[in-house]
């Protein structure tokens, strides 16, 4: 159902009309291929939605920003650590920027438990040259609590972020996230965690 959701939105923002005048027309032609497009399978809404997209003339940052716009804060993370990923060595560290190496930047607990709290560890090197400094880690809600080995790591040291994930209260599929703050590039690394709790 929530794809379902996400697709509409999406429809609905790629054809919106861009002179007044055409608004009504537009209204009630989205209104149709909306109703229709809850008689599709998923593989074809997806058809209909790249097809939609194509058809547009937005920059495709404008598309993005407005897109992130509407995403949650877990979601935004997700895209920002594949964003990272994808463009690996092409990101430019800044100068006095320490180069962290993650052993992971995501772990998934799995099924799990609401009466008991789990732990991970997020392993980091630093394999610069400049010490890494961490100025501040924080959960993305009070059920996810993070510490960490050492607020400065020295060049070829090591540390971790230990977090703590409380699922009391957290019924179904979870998705929270640990920013770290320091000086490394990027200087907000997103550390994701998930759960499914019973």
């Amino acid at each position: 159902m929530t794809k379902i959701i996400k697709y509409l939105f999406l429809l609905v923002f790629l054809i919106i009309g861009t002179t007044h005048s055409f608004a009504q027309k537009q209204d009630s032609v989205s209104a149709e291929i909306l109703e229709i497009l809850t008689l599709l399978e998923e593989y074809e809404r997806d058809e209909i939605v790249m097809h939609a997209r194509s058809q547009r003339d937005i920059p495709e940052e404008e598309e993005l920003t407005w897109l992130l716009s509407t995403m949650s804060d877990s979601a935004r993370a997700r895209v920002l650590v594949y964003i990272q990923r994808k463009a690996g060595s092409r990101i430019k560290p800044k100068k006095g920027t320490a180069s962290i190496y993650w052993l992971e930047s995501s772990h998934d607990f799995g099924r799990i438990s609401q009466t008991r709290a789990v732990n991970h560890k997020f392993e980091f090197e630093n394999i610069g040259n400049v010490a890494y400094t961490i100025k501040e880690v924080e959960g993305s809600c009070g059920c996810t609590i993070a510490d960490y080995s050492a607020s400065e790591i020295p060049p070829g040291g090591k540390g971790y972020i230990l977090v703590q994930f409380k699922p009391q209260g957290k019924l179904g599929k979870n998705t929270e996230f640990v920013t770290v703050v320091g000086n490394s590039q990027p200087e907000h690394v997103s550390l994701i965690i998930e759960a499914d709790v019973y």
